[in-house]
């Protein structure tokens, strides 16, 4: 069993066996840091035990530059040491998949930004692509048949079909 996962506040989370997408859905964490970690080392341990998942695999974000702000970067690193914390108490093996390979995986490709702007406008263009790249990955991933709620779901599935395609776990 593969267990993939998009690490945030909003954790989208897959199951994978026989190559094949069981389940997926959203773990919407708790309020404030403490809470936060604690319902994520809860869902974790409680569907890797649960389930017998031999294999976490988690989407990488190449850097830190590429968050939203450095409070989550600092989560994301928080996520990192709670996956590991599961890993140790139940042997699981823990594979990470870059970002570009699961834009790759959905079929979508990020646009640059056009030259020239101030940073006010780049900042509105930013923000405006990355919308533009959450709704394709959801319409890739029902594409696929796959019923996502939303960008979450939709990107742990694709983390997912990454490491199959690497012939990790699942």
């Amino acid at each position: 069993m593969l267990l993939s996962l998009d690490l945030g506040m909003h954790c989208g989370w897959a199951l994978f066996a026989c190559g094949r997408r069981l389940a997926s859905g959203t773990w919407h964490l708790g309020k404030g840091p403490r809470a936060r970690c604690d319902e994520f080392l809860r869902q974790l341990l409680s569907v890797v035990q649960a389930q017998q998942v031999r294999t976490i695999v988690h989407e990488h974000v190449p850097s830190l530059h590429q968050h939203a702000g450095v409070d989550a970067a600092h989560l994301f690193g928080g996520w990192l040491e709670i996956i590991e914390i599961v890993r140790v108490r139940t042997g699981a093996q823990v594979v990470r998949v870059m970002t570009p390979e699961v834009h790759a995986a959905a079929g979508v490709v990020k646009q640059r930004a056009p030259k020239g702007l101030s940073e006010s406008e780049k900042r509105k263009a930013s923000a405006a692509r990355r919308l533009d790249l959450k709704q394709q990955v959801v319409a890739a991933a029902r594409a696929r048949g796959w019923p996502v709620l939303d960008d979450n779901e939709a990107d742990a599935c694709f983390v997912g079909v990454v490491a199959l395609t690497k012939g990790t776990g699942g």
